[in-house]
């Protein structure tokens, strides 16, 4: 069932078969059209059996579409393999890191961001800022790093001008992303939350300072106007 599709890739490493990847992407949880909707949608904790069942969904979804008539590799592939991980711990087939392709790796940041943002009975959707955080947490033995920044500099995790509160206090905008590090931006600190006050605007490089950052903010609750950012 696995396969790496060597030399699908062109010079930049961007997939030809973008397609083929958007109807895997639109595909990959479809076997839970098979699972009860009281399993779907409960909110309590999952038994052990219930979550069982819920992970047999990759291989219900991979038979369904044979079954269907779809037999693109890409397509297969996604669906059967989104929820292996890179410390081999995933299921349904604990994949080793490198059987892993990198369609099913990108089909892995998806389903957890869209899993993560949505609504459901059971929980709040997190914000974006709130959702890329959380993952670049989880990255290490979960998501290929490769694919895990590829995907945050697609998404955007402090994308320039987002209102952010550090843990000193200040209140800073986003100035720059950091090549290097995902949530260490750099920022231009302007305001005092201790104080209340306006202080002398500071560019900050938190991945030299520091400081972090603690929320995201909403430039209205704090009555700014665009000549203070």
């Amino acid at each position: 069932m696995q396969k790496n599709y060597p030399g699908k890739y062109n010079a930049a490493g961007l997939p030809l078969t973008l397609k083929r990847l958007g109807m895997a992407g639109l595909l990959l949880d479809i076997g839970k059209t098979l699972l009860p909707l009281s399993l779907l949608n409960k909110q309590a904790r999952l038994t052990d059996e219930e979550f069982e069942m819920m992970k047999s969904h990759p291989l219900l979804g991979y038979h369904l579409l044979q079954n269907l008539g779809i037999d693109d590799e890409i397509i297969l592939d996604v669906c059967a393999h989104h929820h292996e991980r890179m410390d081999g711990k995933g299921y349904p087939d604990w994949l080793p890191e490198e059987k892993i392709s990198i369609y099913a790796n990108m089909g892995t940041c998806c389903d957890v961001y869209d899993a993560i943002t949505s609504e459901r009975s059971y929980k709040t959707g997190w914000a974006l800022g709130q959702a890329i955080r959380k993952m670049a947490e989880w990255q290490e033995g979960q998501f290929n790093r490769t694919v895990f920044h590829a995907f945050v500099r697609t998404v955007g995790l402090y994308p320039s001008g987002t209102l952010v509160q550090l843990k000193s206090g200040r209140l800073a905008y986003v100035v720059e992303q950091h090549p290097g590090s995902l949530m260490t931006p750099k920022v231009k600190a302007f305001y005092s939350t201790r104080q209340n006050v306006f202080i002398e605007p500071l560019m900050l490089d938190l991945s030299k300072c520091g400081d972090t950052i603690l929320n995201v903010e909403d430039p209205a609750k704090w009555n700014f106007k665009a000549s203070h950012l």
